[in-house]
């Protein structure tokens, strides 16, 4: 069992989770970027690969799914990462895999903690420096 005390993760736990060595678990991440010149249709075709992604990943036994924009540049813009978690959630309950797999954001803009919670993350690691030294995986 993997334990967590707080649903905000510190960037220190989001690696450890990223790296997770429990027997049972196996951790995956994707980035939730596109390429911004391609505007909404990139979009629109950055999320159709997440799925993609994201089924193949399960089939081959991941269970924790890391949704990440960093590598945002002025070539990679990110997907909002509401629409990111909540049609990857509802992608994975169409294809009834939902609950086979724990979903993680990364992502500096998630700024209240209601919107994570409406958006169907398991936890979240913002992807800015954190003062929470005290709250920490075992």
């Amino acid at each position: 069992m993997i334990k967590l005390e707080h649903p905000i993760l510190t960037n220190e736990d989001l690696e450890k989770l990223r790296h997770v060595n429990h027997p049972g678990f196996k951790a995956f991440s994707i980035p939730i970027l596109f390429p911004a010149d391609l505007g909404p249709k990139g979009l629109e075709s950055a999320l159709d690969m997440i799925f993609m992604v994201a089924d193949k990943a399960i089939e081959s036994g991941v269970n924790i799914i890391i949704l990440s924009d960093r590598g945002i540049s002025a070539e990679n813009a990110p997907i909002p990462a509401l629409l990111a978690l909540s049609g990857l959630h509802h992608h994975l309950i169409r294809q009834g895999t939902r609950t086979r797999v724990g979903l993680v954001l990364e992502s500096g803009e998630p700024r209240e903690f209601i919107i994570l919670r409406c958006s169907s993350a398991t936890v979240a690691a913002p992807s800015i420096p954190t003062s929470r030294s005290n709250r920490s995986m075992t």
